[in-house]
């Protein structure tokens, strides 16, 4: 019996933003059993999909109408009346432009499968064909097997959930190789920098992180470019794959924009090892009816947000101060965010399901990226202290890779503790217990590690006044971000969502304007609107840093042991080598 589904992906009417699928699934059951993803991979979270179908209908041979019966938020159940193939005709509404979504235009057709195509939950064994009417001069990119540009095929649909396509008659192409694995890089949007600098950059970081795994899992490897005129930041991981959307396009070889790009294409490198292979037991394999409620995303995003950087940092893409700059970034978001205090980095991971990856309410809780970043860079020097220079955090993940991904076996907690603990030689159960399960200070452990590999962390007030001495984050049209509790601000009844119309009885529109009416011994009358009303309430400075930047050097003489371990921390390699 057949054992594939036909796809055909087609856009009717190009400004209605709707891609129409038809899919033809083989049947051998009176009831077939059909099913949208809830979530994607990559995004911990409830997406629902199914809220951008319309027009579902289902067919059987005879091109006659068969009845069906939606029997939940994502899935539907179709009385085949004993027709060998039961044709499903729906469309999606494809309008958001993200790492994650389906977008089309006139000249760009993007489809993550995980969004909007249907799987069989009884038989996840079904391969996939994946025809699209675009036109001859267009070309695709993709995880899939690429038959031609118009014809995609995947062996089931964890491999088509996992494989976003890309088609377009403007997608530049550039690759590089490295040891028989081949790297592409397709672009879609104006590439304003030197071929030559990113493919040999792109080189630099691949091979450092392939040297620490001492293999890639995949023959082949895309990175897919959306580079947008306007400011964007986003990727996702994949199979064998990873989605970028990064703007504005014009400013992509400038600066800080370069170095967000090396950064996020490198995180979403290292995923290929870390959650495609190195992935958590609730997430082997993959279930998309259901949330994989996890607590290890200090793991499967912190590693990776820690290690995304420190390989720049490795190959000399960042140099020491620059990578001291992404420590501090992680260090003022840990540090400013009063959740740490409230809800730990594990329950925090577990939470991602339930209230995604917005900040959520006041002070609930903490950053799976950021934390667990800072958890890492712990576990990372503590390793490299009690191994006396000889191993590493990459050791771990070696090992993690050797049991857990090229097996395709789920890990748990218990066991990154234990390859930790095999690795390092001593316990890491004060981690779990203080850092990632529990709620205290992350402060003097990183003042420990730091001063571990001869670096010296100052702390001062935010440069911008009103946040170091009120504790009140503001947008740039003085809206309230964000209140410290017991701040100043909070004692004055200051609360995120107000905006603020006047300072000392001066009209002030935006944040630019507010530096040179700030003294931080004189008391401030603000009067700010809310709901609709206009209120006011004085706030009294008290001297005391509310926000705080932190700041970090290597010592000028951190003597010779602390000078060892910073050059094996940086480079992995002894001072001598």
């Amino acid at each position: 019996m057949n054992s594939t589904v036909v796809c055909r992906v087609n856009v009717p009417h190009l400004h209605r933003k709707f891609i129409r699928i038809e899919a033809k699934y083989p049947s051998n059951a009176d009831v077939l059993v059909l099913q949208l993803p809830v979530w994607r991979p990559g995004r911990y979270e409830r997406a629902d999909f199914a809220k951008n179908i319309k027009s579902w209908q289902a067919f059987g041979t005879q091109q006659e109408k068969l009845a069906f019966k939606k029997t939940g938020l994502s899935t539907w159940e179709v009385a085949t009346s004993g027709s060998p193939e039961i044709t499903i005709v729906y469309e999606y509404y494809a309008n958001i432009l993200n790492a994650g979504s389906s977008f089309v235009n006139e000249d760009l057709l993007y489809i993550n499968p995980v969004n909007c195509f249907l799987f069989d939950p009884v038989r996840p064994f079904l391969s996939f064909q994946i025809e699209l009417d675009i036109p001859d001069d267009w070309s695709t990119a993709t995880g899939m097997q690429i038959e031609t540009h118009r014809l995609l095929s995947a062996k089931d649909f964890q491999q088509l959930a996992d494989c976003p396509i890309l088609s377009s008659p403007n997608l530049a192409h550039l690759q590089y190789t490295i040891d028989r694995t081949v790297f592409h890089l397709r672009v879609y949007g104006e590439l304003a920098m030197e071929r030559h600098r990113i493919l040999e950059d792109f080189k630099r970081f691949t091979e450092a992180q392939l040297r620490a795994f001492g293999s890639f899992p995949e023959p082949e490897y895309h990175f897919l470019f959306l580079l947008t005129p306007w400011a964007h930041y986003h990727g996702v991981e994949h199979e064998n794959s990873t989605v970028i959307v990064l703007g504005p396009a014009a400013n992509i070889s400038e600066g800080n924009l370069y170095s967000e790009l090396l950064g996020i294409c490198s995180h979403e490198l290292y995923h290929t090892w870390n959650v495609k292979k190195i992935r958590p037991l609730e997430m082997q394999p993959y279930d998309f009816s259901l949330p994989a409620l996890s607590e290890l995303g200090f793991v499967t995003e912190g590693v990776t947000t820690y290690f995304g950087d420190q390989f720049l940092h490795r190959c000399g893409l960042l140099s020491d101060q620059q990578y001291f700059g992404e420590l501090e970034k992680l260090l003022d978001k840990h540090f400013d965010n009063p959740g740490r205090e409230n809800y730990s980095l594990a329950q925090s991971s577990f939470d991602t399901w339930l209230d995604g990856y917005s900040a959520g309410i006041p002070w609930r809780k903490v950053s799976i990226y950021n934390e667990g970043a800072l958890c890492a860079f712990i576990a990372d020097v503590t390793i490299i202290k009690h191994s006396e220079n000889r191993r590493s955090l990459d050791d771990v993940m070696r090992l993690m890779n050797k049991r857990y991904g090229v097996s395709g076996i789920g890990y748990t907690e218990s066991d990154y503790l234990q390859a930790l603990e095999e690795t390092s030689g001593i316990s890491f159960s004060w981690l779990f217990d203080q850092l990632i399960h529990g709620t205290e200070s992350y402060f003097t452990f990183l003042l420990q590690a730091f001063e571990s590999i001869g670096l010296e962390l100052a702390v001062k007030p935010s440069e911008k006044a009103w946040e170091g001495w009120l504790g009140i984050r503001l947008d740039e049209k003085m809206e309230i971000l964000g209140v410290l509790p017991d701040s100043p601000a909070d004692r004055a009844g200051l609360w995120p969502g107000m905006k603020i119309l006047s300072w000392n009885g001066i009209a002030i529109a935006k944040t630019s304007e507010l530096s040179a009416h700030i003294d931080p011994t004189e008391q401030i009358k603000i009067s700010f609107s809310l709901n609709g009303k206009i209120a006011a309430a004085t706030v009294e400075p008290e001297g005391i840093p509310q926000y705080k930047k932190h700041l970090l050097r290597l010592k000028e003489h951190p003597g010779e042991e602390k000078l060892k371990a910073f050059h094996f921390w940086k480079y992995r390699l002894p001072l001598d080598s």
